[in-house]
């Protein structure tokens, strides 16, 4: 089994990972192009553009554990309903999406934009909104194909199209100096190829169909989404939230120091959510059989390969700061900053996965219950709780206390309620 849990991880993780260097390699071009100020308004923007991805991502994710539950009971009919439904999911928030327009620099002061970053994010938050049925469906198609068990494709859309990425970065931002509005430009190229090979390996094995509308199915997929889109948007609620507090107690230098600290905390999230979703469908496919052996295994061996994978990730990164600090142009007071938060942010990277780990067993079982109580503590009451308490004694060293205590207290929790839930299984099938 770990041989069949590897085959999906690693593409899996390769996937995830490339996400998260889209928004590394645009704070890469932004941060030495425009200085610690469009890295502050880049982060600003991250939200919106955030809520697009991750919006995406649930419905694919979501509709993916449906494809592979059915697949597992054999159930074509069913499995080409979820497919469909999924599609019929991102055109109408795409479509849905597109009122953000309205409200864009209202959202962005409330992000914890300023008068010098506002006009900046809001070069670059327009164009991503204009493009939002691109992004949805960029984001929303490659867990489908990764479903549907075309592993290598998912993870090659994602390669090749943080590899557009880059090249549009450095032509938008350096050759045409067009700032952020040109990295907007490059990120909607980057996801634009990655809908085209999806689409395009959806004809091939004829599976773009629209079948009737099965409502109850989609709700189904809408409710299993929550979980999914909260994790996922979680970081960037809590972007938020920290922004206002860095502002607040550090300037625009403490967002630009915050906004670094993301892009490597990004290596955690997305690396630990690649494990995750390379393991969901397996997950979901013994859930679908009733091999509850299976999913047994399957489980203890995803843990395993999710503190190898993080523990490794964070030894590497523990040698790294300087070298960080250079890739984003880091210098001066925000050097500083960054230099006091770096080593409690990557002291998190283990616990992130077992946090991610738990919740992806749960709605992979369609526990959406357990999953969505989980996913909502961290960016609704934990971190707000503690926002409020530790940068007044601590000032913007508060905001890096907050995240690793913040982990401590989730992994704690996630663990307990995974025991929780298996010893309800157990005790369920002794009653069988």
């Amino acid at each position: 089994m770990l041989k069949r849990i590897l085959k999906y991880v690693i593409p899996s993780v390769l996937t995830s990972i490339f996400t998260g260097l889209f928004v590394i390699v645009d704070g890469f071009f932004v941060g030495h192009k425009v200085g610690d100020l469009g890295l502050a308004a880049l982060n600003v923007a991250w939200p919106l553009t955030a809520l697009l991805q991750s919006l995406g991502i649930a419905i694919g994710t979501a509709s993916g554990v449906y494809l592979s539950i059915y697949s597992g009971q054999k159930d074509e009919k069913m499995h080409k309903k979820a497919l469909s439904s999924a599609l019929y999911l991102l055109i109408f928030f795409s479509l849905i999406l597109l009122l953000l327009l309205i409200f864009i620099d209202p959202l962005l002061e409330l992000f914890g934009g300023t008068a010098e970053t506002i006009p900046l994010a809001h070069d670059y938050i327009k164009v991503i909104i204009f493009a939002s049925g691109i992004e949805v469906f960029g984001c929303g198609l490659v867990p489908l194909i990764r479903n549907l068990g075309y592993v290598k494709i998912a993870s090659f859309a994602l390669i090749l199209a943080t590899a557009f990425n880059f090249v549009g970065d450095y032509l938008f931002i350096y050759v045409f100096d067009m700032g952020l509005k040109g990295a907007a430009l490059s990120s909607i190229l980057g996801q634009l190829i990655a809908t085209i090979i999806s689409v395009g390996l959806l004809f091939k094995i004829k599976k773009l169909s629209f079948t009737k509308l099965d409502f109850n199915l989609i709700l189904k997929i809408i409710k299993s989404s929550i979980a999914p889109f909260i994790l996922i948007f979680s970081a960037s609620i809590l972007i938020i939230f920290n922004n206002r507090v860095s502002l607040l107690y550090g300037g625009n230098d403490g967002v630009a120091a915050y906004t670094v600290l993301c892009y490597i905390l990004y290596l955690a999230q997305y690396g630990g959510q690649g494990v995750a979703d390379g393991v969901q469908p397996i997950m979901s496919e013994y859930y679908g059989k009733k091999d509850d052996e299976g999913l047994s295994k399957c489980i203890k061996l995803s843990f395993i390969v999710m503190l190898v994978f993080l523990g490794s990730i964070t030894l590497i990164t523990f040698f790294m700061k300087e070298a960080f600090a250079s890739i984003f142009n880091t210098t001066g007071n925000t050097f500083k900053l960054y230099s006091d938060g770096y080593y409690y942010i990557i002291a998190g990277f283990i616990l992130i996965g077992v946090i991610r780990l738990v919740c992806c067993i749960h709605y992979a079982t369609n526990k959406d219950l357990f999953a969505n109580i989980l996913v909502v503590l961290e960016p609704f009451i934990i971190t707000p709780i503690l926002l409020l308490i530790l940068p007044r004694f601590f000032g913007i060293n508060g905001v890096w206390y907050t995240y690793l205590l913040c982990q401590i207290l989730l992994a704690i929790i996630s663990v307990l309620i995974l025991y929780i839930t298996l010893k309800k299984i157990k005790k369920e099938k002794k009653i069988a």
